[in-house]
């Protein structure tokens, strides 16, 4: 094939568009996936929220209290990676899985109930994906 031919040319082009469109197929289905992996995991941890929520009690003296323990044994294995965590004023509760550590209280969260999703530096300062919501349980 000659330098200036067609064909040539036809040939590069079309090897260029196809690589391209690779490139941009493989970053746009990358981003995809990582969103979706993300609201997974999101939608997971709203469900161990509504356990965590359905077992939590006041005892006597208005301090909170786990009424029954989690299924998923990951709650009770030190440093696991999945904590909860809850919080009755400048009091809280925590998972076993937590260990010694403390998980930081959100700023502030919806009055209204919804659940929220936000970030949180865990123990041993790893990055922690986290749901919450604020509650009002009976006196």
């Amino acid at each position: 094939m000659n330098r200036g031919s067609l064909r040539l040319r036809l040939f590069l082009a079309g090897a260029i568009s196809i690589v391209a469109a690779l490139a941009l197929s493989a970053v746009g289905l990358s981003y995809l996936f990582e969103r979706h992996a993300e609201r997974r995991v999101v939608s997971e941890l709203a469900v161990f929220l509504d356990s965590v929520v359905a077992g939590i009690e006041r005892n006597q003296d208005g301090s909170l209290a786990m009424a029954r323990a989690l299924a998923d044994p990951r709650f009770a294995r030190p440093l696991s990676g999945l904590y909860w965590q809850a919080w009755a004023g400048d009091t809280a509760i925590r998972s076993r899985s937590l260990w010694d550590a403390d998980l930081e209280k959100p700023v502030a969260l919806p009055p209204d109930g919804a659940v929220t999703q936000f970030d949180l530096v865990g123990p041993g300062g790893s990055d922690l994906v986290a749901v919450g919501r604020d509650l009002i349980l009976p006196p």
